[in-house]
Formats: C-alpha cells, structure tokens, sequence
C-alpha cells in the first residue's frame, strides 16, 4: 500500500510564489485544506485581475508588484512557479533560512497515491504525454494527463488512488526543485539548444533534464531516443531498466524501424507492431513521439494491437502543426508551440508543398544558424516579427533568402503571407521563440494566429481582394 510522502496536517503556513494557473491550484488546494496560504507575484495587481478576484472570494492573502518577506515569514512551505528560478534572489533568500522549496510537479507527486509516468526533452513533450494518455487508456487504464500540458496535477493527485496512471510533462523548469519525485518510466525524447536564458549552458540544461531519472531505482524503467548523442551519454548514470526508441537503427531493446515498420524488441525477439504509414499524426519528428508513447504504454502491459487500434481516435495538439483553414487554395498552419529552432526545422520536414514560414519571437539565447539555413532552402517567403527579428533576417538573407519582409501584428503577419503564396502553398505559423514579447503564451499567440486567419477569410468572403 503507497503512502503520500507529505503530511499536510503538519503544515502551519504554505507560500506560493507566482499566480499562474498552477500557483492558483495550489493556492485552493490547500485552502480547501483549512492551512493558512500566501500567494506572491511579481506582477502588477492590474494584470492579475481574475486571479485577485478569485483568491478575495476564498479569502486568501496575497501580494502583487513584488516579492517581500511575506512571501517566506513564518512558511512550513513554499510553492514556486515553474518561471521562477532557483537562481533568483528570493528562492536564494527562503533557502538560506531552510525552509522548504519544491514545484507544483514535486508537490503533486508527494500528495499522490497514483504512479507516475513522466515525459521530458526539448521537443514533442506534448505530444507524446497526449499519446501515452491514449494508449494506456485504450489499455484500460484510468488515467490522468497533465503537468506542463492540460491541468495542473494537484488539481487531481490529492484524490487519486493506485489504480490511476499519472501521465505528466515535464519541463526543466520543474525538475529544478525535485527532491522525491520518481516516475515509474520516464522518457527522455531528445535534447536541442533551449532555454539557455535560465539555464547557461547546454549542460546545464540536461543535468535539469536527467533530474527526470534522478530518484529512479531498479523496478523502474526509463525510454530513451537512441538517436540522441547528448542523451546516450548520460546512460550509464541511469539505475533504472532502459528501453530505446531509434528511427535509424535497431536497438538493444525497445522500439526501431525496419523497411518502414515499427518493431518491438525485448530480448532476441522482435515483433511487429504495425507500419508507419498507420500512423495518427505526420512527420519524422512524431514518428519518434509516437514510438516513445508505445513503448511506454507497452510497459505497463497496453498491447500492440490495443494500440493500433487506438490510432483512429488520435487527434493532433492545438497549436501544434495544427490545420487552420484553406484559403483560396492556401492551407494555414499553427505550430505556436514551436519555440525552439529544432521545432521549427521539425514543422518544416513535416510538408512538401511551398512553404511561407511566420516566424520570430522571444530569444532564450538559442543558436539560430541551423534554423536559418534550412529556412533560406526550404520557404519562398519569409514573415518576421517579434524580438528575434533582427536576428532571423539576417541569418536568413547571410543564406541567399531575399523574399523577407518584417511586420509588427499577427494580422500583419497572416495577410503578409497570404500575398506572398499561392494556391497550393502553405502558411505556417512557427516561431521558433518564445511568445512572451507580445502575447500572454503560446497558447494565446496561436488563438490570435486561428483569429486572423479566420477574419482573412471572412474579408475574402466579403469580397475583398488578395491584399498586399
């Protein structure tokens, strides 16, 4: 019989440090609990409207516009928010007087009866925890899908029991403030240059990254891309049983492709599972995702053929080199989640037809020049906005691309393309930053990108012409 690893009786006073949605969760949950809660942000009370509101109706104190002592006086807890850095000077200043620092993920797996299954990398995170949640369920499983994707999970691990499946994203950002968590499998998709803003190096990055298998002992198991040079390097500090995935060669154990079809090996047998044109969504980058979610789900006992057939109920993410509409002859494409510049090449391997890329964002300090090389062969036009566009236009244009303009809205940016394509072309929407400059999230940027491609056609419809 498991046991919660945190006794929340004991607790006197628990602060949480930024209202997003999953400092909020974490605020009601322990309201609801009767223990004193303290929220802190540093943002202005202006912008966290609704939040305020919500935290007046349940009577929870909080501070807005700063981080002072209240933040930490008198706390058993504190709850940090995954933008908040371990390095910053209030986390450094709670440390220093011991009181405990954890994440809303570590937090969640210490209120939870249910095992975990835990999903990291710098691409396809959401995808593959969304496919595994299908997968197990198609098993038979209850199952929970959340962390960095969907629902906070505190939301939910407080009244699971051990017969759900927690299937979690995982961020770096999380995983700087584990201190018990360990996943019963946790996969590891691949590592590229990323959020090297807040965390330095790129081994900085995957030490945060291996924190995933840290707790790991024998009985658990880890997947892991055996494609990935960074990553089979850190194999031999891993204590858990490890299954492969490999789209370019056959694995010790695990998944591989041969002659265009997926196999499952474990020992010196292998089996088919099935070929890859029965896959859900397209793309080299989600035939990895989607062998990373098999092999997970085939380790806790889902079958191939329960997963197969599962196949046709899979729909692709929001956002996520996701279908908007087709204009005149122009299919649009939002793929606001991608943030980084190995997500971009990734959306742009995924088609054939002529391409006019949107792209520019927040710089995480990320190595642009492969993204722009493959841009300047790949587009017949280029859109540019946000904080990297300097930065893009001229590593593009240094490659020979010369159809680039820049543009200062999402409309902007959506009637642009449109101008610049034509009928059997497409317009995809793939940053390759951050969204922070001008939208809340890269959920919101890519609602506003559905927005304008929506009224787009609408003024089309209305009788306007092709603008330029």
């Amino acid at each position: 019989m498991a046991d919660r690893l945190i006794d929340i009786s004991g607790l006197k006073k628990v602060s949480v440090l930024g209202m997003g949605r999953s400092g909020l969760e974490v605020a009601k949950f322990f309201s609801s609990k009767n223990i004193p809660v303290f929220l802190s942000d540093m943002a202005d009370s202006n912008k966290l409207s609704k939040t305020l509101s919500i935290l007046d109706e349940l009577n929870i104190n909080y501070e807005t516009g700063g981080h002072s002592e209240r933040a930490w006086k008198d706390a058993s807890l504190v709850v940090i928010s995954p933008g908040i850095s371990i390095e910053s000077d209030i986390v450094k200043e709670i440390t220093e007087r011991n009181i405990p620092v954890i994440s809303e993920l570590e937090l969640a797996f210490q209120l939870s009866l249910a095992p975990f299954i835990a999903v990291t990398g710098t691409n396809g995170k959401s995808t593959t925890t969304t496919l595994t949640g299908n997968f197990l369920s198609a098993g038979g499983f209850d199952v929970i899908v959340g962390g960095n994707i969907g629902i906070p999970l505190v939301e939910k691990a407080y009244s699971t029991t051990e017969k759900h499946i927690i299937v979690a994203e995982v961020s770096s950002f999380q995983l700087e403030t584990v201190k018990y968590f360990r996943p019963s499998v946790s996969l590891l998709l691949n590592i590229t240059s990323d959020h090297l803003d807040r965390h330095g190096t790129l081994e900085n990055y995957l030490d945060f990254k291996c924190r995933i298998f840290k707790h790991q002992q024998e009985g658990d198991y880890v997947v892991i891309n055996y494609d990935d040079p960074l990553l089979m390097g850190v194999v031999d500090k891993i204590r858990a049983e490890i299954f492969y995935f490999s789209t370019c060669s056959e694995v010790p154990r695990g998944m591989y492709v041969n002659n265009d079809r997926i196999y499952y090996k474990n020992g010196s047998h292998s089996s088919e599972v099935c070929h890859i044109k029965e896959l859900p969504l397209p793309g080299e980058h989600n035939l990895k995702n989607t062998m990373a979610a098999m092999m997970a789900s085939i380790l806790y006992g889902v079958s191939s053929r329960d997963i197969v057939n599962s196949f046709s109920s899979v729909k692709g993410l929001r956002h996520r080199i996701e279908f908007v509409a087709d204009i005149e002859g122009v299919r649009f494409i939002d793929d606001s989640k991608g943030t980084n510049p190995d997500a971009v090449i990734a959306a742009l391997n995924a088609f054939k037809e002529p391409a006019v890329l949107i792209a520019g964002g927040v710089d995480k300090n990320m190595d642009f020049s492969s993204m722009c090389e493959m841009i300047s062969h790949r587009v017949k036009g280029l859109v540019l906005m946000g904080s990297t566009s300097d930065i893009l236009y001229k590593g593009c244009s240094g490659n020979g691309l010369t159809n680039i303009t820049r543009v200062f809205s999402i409309e902007e940016a959506v009637r642009k393309a449109f101008s610049m394509s034509e009928p059997g072309d497409i317009v995809i929407l793939s940053p390759g930053g951050a969204s922070f400059d001008m939208f809340k999230n890269a959920e919101d940027r890519g609602e506003k990108f559905v927005e304008a491609v929506k009224d787009l056609k609408d003024s089309l419809n209305n009788g306007a012409g092709k603008f330029e």
